[in-house]
């Protein structure tokens, strides 16, 4: 399965990075030293879809406290986006959230990120509150959640 989990720092920094600035260019990017501090912490882990050639085509960057898991981010390749690696990687991330008994998870996505938000509704993620200019100036986010109990 090219779907792997990653608990702890291993160098995949710049390519969770690089990947962020390709998925995101005309927003504030996360640098390879923002993974590196998050990934070092115990709450914060990845799940990356790897290429045979192990080239990350995506990855959901998340954080668990006690029950609850937030996506902190989800990025996939933009040339690779519309073939299913986020639908991959979204039904992998809820399986083991569901085996490690976390009740629910929730996520901020942009109002005009209509991909993503289909996505997420697909998936039953539900929209809890608008938080506006959450992104900046007329950058509104939604805020969704789903139960998993």
């Amino acid at each position: 399965m090219p779907i792997q989990f990653i608990t702890e720092e291993n160098g995949l920094e710049y390519p969770l990075a690089l990947l962020h600035q390709s998925a995101f260019p005309e927003h504030e990017y996360w640098k390879p030293e923002d993974f590196k501090t998050l990934m070092a912490l115990p709450t914060h882990s990845a799940c990356v879809y790897m290429d045979k050639e192990n080239v990350m085509l995506g990855f959901l960057f998340y954080s668990k406290i006690i029950d609850e898991a937030e996506i902190v981010t989800f990025a996939v390749s933009p040339s690779f986006q519309g073939r299913g690696i986020g639908k991959a990687i979204l039904e992998q991330f809820i399986k083991k959230m569901k085996m490690e008994n976390i009740k629910s998870v929730f996520l901020e996505v942009a109002e005009d990120n209509k991909k993503a938000y289909q996505l997420y509704c697909n998936y039953n993620f539900e929209v809890q509150t608008k938080r506006v200019d959450y992104y900046g100036k007329n950058k509104n986010a939604y805020l969704m959640l789903k139960s998993l109990s």
